[in-house]
């Protein structure tokens, strides 16, 4: 038996040494390096990691076409069955994602500007410019150059 992680094993031994199924989901939950920041699987390939759906997709799948994301149908980002990706393009994956209800821009949850002023009522704006605030700056730059010719 060769241990996890031995240099000697090929990319396919190292892949399957390092997920486990899920029973309820049937995600096969990667067990091995995660990003910090994104929470993907990460495993090492000629020196350089790659992300593990994408592995696996390589492996189970065949090439991934230039411009082409790996995405997952079961949205768990761990998770590397192949039978749980698809392709598609960054556009097809942000549109999964609003539909699927994942996508959270913190500038349209705002309620009120930084100063705190509703933006409702008359302070509404198509975006989230807090008109009191405009007119106050606008206000405090004209009394700044008042006196000052041009």
């Amino acid at each position: 038996m060769m241990m996890r992680g031995n240099k000697h094993q090929s990319l396919r031994e190292r892949f399957e040494a390092n997920y486990i199924p899920e029973p309820n989901s049937g995600c096969f939950l990667w067990t091995a390096s995660v990003h910090v920041r994104t929470g993907y699987g990460k495993i090492g390939l000629n020196k350089h990691s790659i992300l593990a759906h994408r592995a696996a997709w390589m492996l189970y799948r065949g090439e991934i076409p230039e411009g082409l994301c790996v995405l997952h149908r079961c949205d768990v980002r761990s998770c590397v069955r192949p039978e749980h990706l698809f392709l598609g393009t960054r556009a097809s994956n942000f549109q999964d994602m609003v539909a699927k209800g994942r996508y959270r821009n913190p500038k349209q949850m705002r309620t009120v500007c930084p100063q705190g002023h509703p933006y409702s009522g008359k302070n509404k704006t198509g975006g989230r410019i807090c008109r009191i605030c405009t007119r106050k700056q606008g206000l405090a730059w004209y009394y700044r150059n008042k006196g000052k010719s041009a």
